[in-house]
């Protein structure tokens, strides 16, 4: 019956910041349109994903900071932790190589936790 997930909503507390944090990783927008009252709806993906995060503002019992855990998959590890390095995100972790896969983990501007694995 159900095939994908489409849209994560993802907690923020600033749109704005949030948005240019994800497109200086390369994210694309996919909608940036008015919604409600005085805020937006703002989509993006990574290039060529299926799945979009939908930065809200909206959910009384989502507060910004808590997701934790969203895994971002990518084909280069080491390219992906400099990018984040580059970027705003705090509390990055060393890669940390396992019989697995590699990953490291990061928080974003608005306090959400990823996670990067390149299996």
């Amino acid at each position: 019956m159900f095939n994908k997930i489409g849209v994560i909503s993802l907690p923020v507390t600033d749109q704005q910041r949030a948005k240019t944090f994800f497109e200086t990783l390369g994210f694309e927008v996919v909608r940036d349109d008015p919604y409600m009252d005085e805020m937006r709806w703002i989509e993006l993906s990574p290039k060529g994903a299926d799945t979009t995060i939908s930065l809200v503002t909206w959910f009384d019992k989502m507060p910004a900071g808590g997701v934790q855990g969203l895994v971002l998959k990518t084909e280069d590890i080491e390219g992906a932790h400099k990018m984040v390095e580059a970027s705003d995100a705090s509390d990055i972790t060393p890669i940390d190589k396992a019989p697995w896969g590699s990953s490291f983990m990061f928080t974003d501007t608005e306090g959400n936790g990823w996670i990067v694995q390149q299996d």
